[in-house]
C-alpha cells in the first residue's frame, strides 16, 4: 500500500504540469486526431482496429485504448495524457511486485519502481500520445511475467493461465513484447529452476503465439529495405549502446536520433559498439554461475530490446534508436541498479552503524531520484508544445530527415510557409523521400501554387506508388482543374491501396453524382459513413442522392441526423430549406 502511494504521489508531482498539453504531430494524427476508428467505442470500430494495421504495426488492444479515452473525454488530449500517466504509474508499480518476488526486499523493490517512474528516458513513452501501445503491451508483459514466476513456485495453474492470457493481451497491445517468450526461460533459472521437459513444454503456448503475432508483424512491414545480417548486427549493437549510455547519462534526449555514416567494420562509430556488446556478454557467459543476477540482467535487456532492432534501419536511413525503445529494458536496469544499491547497504552496516549506513544509502538513492526527476522535468519541458519539441529534435539529429520533416509539419500547420518549406528542402537534400514531397505538396497547396504542388504529389507517387493521401489530394487538384476521370483515377486508387478511409469513397460519391447515376453515388456515401459516420458532408450528400432516387422517407431520417450531428452544414440546410419549399416536411425536422 505504502509503495502504490508514493508511486502515485511522486508521478503525479512529477507530470502533472504536463497534463495541458496538446497532442503531438508526429503520429498522434495518424493513430488518434484523424484516424475516426480511434475516436469512437463502436463495433465497427473495434472490428477496424482488428482487422487493420496501424498502418505498420497491429495494435487493437491499443487502440481500443483510445477509444475507451474518447468515450470519456472526446478528443480533449488531457484524458489521453491521463490515462498515460496512470498506466506508467502502475507499470512501476509492477516493477515493485516483481522486485519483491524476486529478492522479498521491500526498499529494494521500492527503489526499482521509483528509479523505473522517473528515469528521464521514460518522458518520450509518458507524454507521447502515440506511446500507449508501449505503456499498456508493458503492462501485460509485467503481468504476465509476474504470474508465470508465482506459477513456477505455486504450480497454480490458474496462474499459468492467467499468464497466458495476459500475454495474448500484451501482443494485442504492441508486438515487441514477444520478448517475454524467451525471458521465461530465465525466470526459471533466476529461481534455480532446470529445463525439463515439462518446462519446455509448459513454454510451448508462448512460443506459438509469439510466432503468430512476429509473422503477423511482418505482414506490416510494407517498407522495410533488405539489409544484410552485417549491417543489420553493426546497427543494432550500437542501437543498444547508444540506448544504455543515455540511460547512465539521460541528457540530449529526443525522440528522434539518426546518424548519416556509413555502417562499416570500419567506422569506430559502429566496431566499438560491437566490441562492448561482444564484452558484455561473453562476461554475463562466464559470469552466470558467480554472479548469476548480473548476467541474468544483461540477458533481459538484450532480449527486451531486440525486437527494437527491426525498427531502426527503414526507408535507407539508420536511427539510432528512440527512448521508448528502452522502456522494457529499463525493468532490468531498475532492478539490477537497486540490487548494487542494497549490496552497498549492507555492506555498510557491516562498517558502520546502522542508522548511518542507513542515512548514507537513502540519501544517496534520494539524491539520484531527485536529479533524474529534475531531468525528467526539463526533459518533459520540451515537449510543452510541438514548435518546441520539433525544434530540439533538429538541434540533436540534424542530419535526420524525418525530424526535419516533421519540423517543416509543425512550421506549415503555424502558417509558418517559407520556414516549412526550407526545412523540407533539407530533409530532401538528406534523402530523396515520398513523405517530404507529399507534405511539401500539402505547403504549396495551401500557398495555392497548385502546379508545385501537382509536381510534388506526383512526385511523391513516383516514390511510393502506394500512397493513398497522395492519390486523394492528386485527384482533388485534378477534379477542380476539370479532369474528371483523371480525379476518379486517384481516387479509385486510394480506395483500393486504404479501404478504411473514407474520402476516397466520399470523392467517388460526388463524381457519380454529377453524373446523375444517383444509385452509385449512394452506394459510396455510404460505404464513407460506414468508415466515418461522423462525416456530415456525406451524409448531407446522401440525403439528395435518396431524394432523386425517390427515397424520401430515408432520405429525410438522413437529413435529420445530419442536422443533429451538424446544424450549420451548408448542404443540409439548402434541402431543408427545398423541402420545407416542397411541403414535403414542416418548418422543422
Amino acid at each position: 500500500m505504502f509503495a502504490g502511494i508514493l508511486l502515485l504521489v511522486t508521478g503525479l508531482l512529477l507530470y502533472a504540469g504536463t497534463l495541458s498539453y496538446g497532442f503531438i504531430e508526429l503520429d498522434d494524427p495518424l493513430l488518434i486526431t484523424e484516424n475516426p476508428a480511434a475516436q469512437a467505442l463502436t463495433l465497427n470500430n473495434i472490428k477496424t482496429v482488428f482487422t487493420t494495421y496501424d498502418p505498420e504495426l497491429y495494435i487493437p488492444l491499443t487502440f481500443v485504448s483510445y477509444q475507451f479515452d474518447a468515450a470519456i473525454g472526446g478528443l480533449n488530449p488531457f484524458f489521453f495524457h491521463l490515462h498515460n500517466l496512470l498506466q506508467h504509474i502502475l507499470n512501476a508499480w509492477l516493477v515493485v511486485m516483481l522486485a519483491w518476488m524476486l529478492t522479498r526486499k521491500k526498499p529494494l523493490s521500492v527503489v526499482a519502481g521509483l528509479l523505473f517512474l522517473v528515469h528521464p528516458l521514460q518522458v518520450e513513452t509518458v507524454l507521447w500520445a502515440s506511446a500507449r501501445k508501449d505503456l499498456l503491451s508493458t503492462t501485460f508483459f509485467l503481468i504476465s511475467l509476474i504470474l508465470s514466476v508465482r506459477f513456477i513456485r505455486t504450480r497454480d495453474w490458474k496462474m499459468y493461465g492467467g499468464s497466458i492470457a495476459t500475454f495474448l493481451l500484451g501482443l494485442l497491445s504492441k508486438v515487441t513484447v514477444i520478448s517475454l517468450a524467451p525471458v521465461l526461460f530465465l525466470a526459471d533459472w533466476i529461481d534455480g529452476k532446470k529445463i525439463t521437459r515439462q518446462s519446455l513444454l509448459e513454454k510451448i503456448p508462448y512460443l506459438i503465439l509469439a510466432v503468430i503475432f512476429g509473422i503477423v508483424a511482418l505482414f506490416g512491414k510494407f517498407d522495410a529495405a533488405p539489409v544484410s545480417p552485417l549491417k543489420r548486427i553493426l546497427a543494432s549493437c550500437t542501437s543498444l549502446v547508444f540506448s544504455m549510455l543515455k540511460v547512465i547519462a539521460p541528457v540530449h534526449l529526443s525522440p528522434i536520433y539518426a546518424d548519416g555514416g556509413e555502417i562499416t567494420l570500419t567506422s569506430p562509430m559502429f566496431f566499438l559498439p560491437l566490441l562492448i556488446v561482444i564484452g558484455v556478454l561473453s562476461g554475463a557467459f562466464l559470469l552466470r554461475k558467480r554472479w548469476k543476477v548480473f548476467s541474468c540482467g544483461v540477458a533481459f535487456i538484450v532480449l527486451t530490446y531486440a525486437p527494437s532492432f527491426a525498427n531502426i534501419m527503414k526507408g535507407g536511413e539508420y536511427y539510432l534508436t528512440t527512448d521508448r525503445y528502452a522502456y522494457i529494458p529499463l525493468i532490468g536496469i531498475a532492478i539490477l541498479a537497486a540490487l548494487a544499491w542494497d549490496a552497498v547497504r549492507m555492506r555498510l552496516e557491516k562498517k558502520l552503524p546502522a542508522d548511518h549506513a542507513r542515512g548514507v544509502t537513502y540519501g544517496a538513492a534520494g539524491a539520484l531520484l531527485v536529479i533524474l526527476g529534475f531531468l525528467s522535468l526539463q526533459q518533459a519541458n520540451l515537449w510543452r508544445d510541438p514548435l518546441t519539441l520539433s525544434q530540439h529534435v533538429v538541434a540533436v539529429a540534424p542530419n535526420a530527415r524525418i525530424g526535419h520533416l516533421w519540423r517543416g509539419n509543425v512550421l506549415r500547420d503555424a502558417g509558418q510557409y517559407d520556414e516549412a518549406l526550407e526545412q523540407y528542402r533539407i530533409a530532401l537534400s538528406i534523402i530523396d523521400d515520398a513523405q517530404v514531397h507529399y507534405n511539401r505538396g500539402l505547403t504549396y497547396q495551401l500557398q495555392d501554387k497548385l502546379d508545385d504542388a501537382i509536381t510534388d504529389y506526383r512526385k511523391a507517387l513516383e516514390l511510393q506508388p502506394v500512397y493513398p493521401l497522395a492519390h486523394i489530394n492528386l485527384g482533388q487538384l485534378d477534379y477542380f482543374r476539370g479532369r474528371t476521370e483523371d480525379a476518379r483515377k486517384q481516387f479509385e486508387a486510394a480506395a483500393k491501396e486504404a479501404p478504411q478511409l473514407a474520402m476516397p469513397f466520399y470523392n467517388l460519391g460526388v463524381l457519380e453524382g454529377e453524373r446523375k447515376n444517383f444509385e452509385a453515388a449512394a452506394g459510396f456515401y455510404r460505404q464513407a459513413l460506414e468508415r466515418d459516420p461522423a462525416l456530415s458532408d456525406a451524409r448531407a450528400n446522401l440525403v439528395i442522392a435518396l431524394l432523386a432516387l425517390g427515397k424520401t422517407a430515408e432520405a429525410v431520417d438522413q437529413l435529420k441526423t445530419t442536422l443533429t450531428m451538424d446544424p450549420e452544414n451548408p448542404t443540409a440546410r439548402a434541402t431543408l430549406d427545398e423541402l420545407i419549399k416542397a411541403g414535403v416536411v414542416k418548418n422543422g425536422l
